[in-house]
């Protein structure tokens, strides 16, 4: 007789739900170490604000005649009971030096034993997050990349040119667009009071790979009563004015600066053996020692029969 099949296997509906949160639509969370691990994390407040745009996640979790807030916070100590997340707060309490403000988004936390849901909380899911196709790639990619570097030295010229040319043309957007952002930030700044900034999360440690290009412009303005005087952006403005005129002044001329680019230039594309007098003086010293072998080649043979070697005119 043939046997019945067992059942499958139910997938725990808390579970799922916790899953629900940390998928791509679900609460804003990023990566920290607690206590020397690394996991994934979210704020208390974003919680709530996902719940409130998707009431409907919440089903029948809990008790549905509680007003939608505290419908939050029982859901939320019911995943904490379970042990599908952990409750932290912050290692640092006070701002790095040189910031005014404390992280949105610490990089270290530390936990708290207790199963009660704030809003001023971090909470981090207890297990690893499932390896997505994305990461497969990614992964597969990286290996790629490697064995490419490996390789480099065995490409062919044009191929090894194109990689120094892309790199190079990479960084020089990378620098480019730096400085242009500065250099509108301070110019509207100095005018208006308030700084117009391209790409305003470029450069934050908060921010990931995606959002650090999003939003393209923002203004930042100051906060209210601490705005900056016009007299004191005059001034500013008319020390980098002073500084930049010292600096076209002192400058050497166009044609020294030409030559030492080209100078650096010719030396960095021969230290790669990229350069074509490199691959000249190689060509010439493979073709003289092969001349060199010739010649001891034919007066070894002359000595061999007795002959006197030829002497050259």
């Amino acid at each position: 007789m043939l046997q019945k099949k067992a059942p499958q296997q139910r997938q725990d509906p808390f579970k799922a739900l916790t899953d629900t949160l940390r998928a791509k639509h679900g609460v804003p969370w990023r990566g920290a170490v607690l206590e020397d691990r690394r996991v994934d994390y979210f704020r208390g407040k974003d919680l709530i604000a996902y719940f409130k745009d998707h009431p409907a996640k919440i089903g029948n979790f809990v008790n549905q005649s509680k007003p939608q807030d505290e419908q939050v916070i029982e859901l939320a100590e019911v995943l904490l009971r379970k042990g599908l997340l952990v409750k932290g707060n912050r290692m640092f309490k006070k701002p790095k030096p040189g910031k005014k403000r404390l992280s949105k988004w610490p990089k270290k936390l530390v936990p708290v034993r207790e199963l009660t849901f704030t809003e001023d909380a971090f909470y981090a899911w207890t297990y690893d997050r499932p390896a997505s196709p994305w990461l497969w790639l990614g992964s597969g990619l990286l290996i790629l990349v490697v064995i490419g570097f490996c390789l480099f030295p065995l490409a062919p010229n044009k191929v090894k040119l194109g990689v120094v040319y892309c790199s190079a043309s990479l960084l020089i957007l990378i620098v480019s667009t730096i400085v242009v952002r500065a250099l509108l930030a301070a110019v509207t700044w100095i005018s208006l009071g308030k700084s117009l900034w391209i790409f305003p999360n470029l450069l934050s440690d908060e921010a990931g790979l995606t959002e650090a290009f999003w939003p393209l412009v923002s203004f930042e303005e100051p906060e209210e009563g601490k705005e900056t005087h016009w007299v004191y952006r005059a001034a500013v403005g008319g020390g980098l004015l002073a500084s930049c005129w010292l600096v076209y002044s002192y400058a050497p001329d166009k044609g020294a600066v030409r030559d030492e680019v080209s100078r650096a230039h010719d030396q960095f594309m021969e230290y790669l053996n990229l350069h074509d007098t490199g691959r000249e003086k190689l060509a010439g010293n493979v073709t003289e020692g092969l001349q060199q072998n010739q010649t001891q080649h034919e007066q070894s043979a002359h000595s061999s029969a007795g002959e006197p070697p030829e002497q050259e005119l």
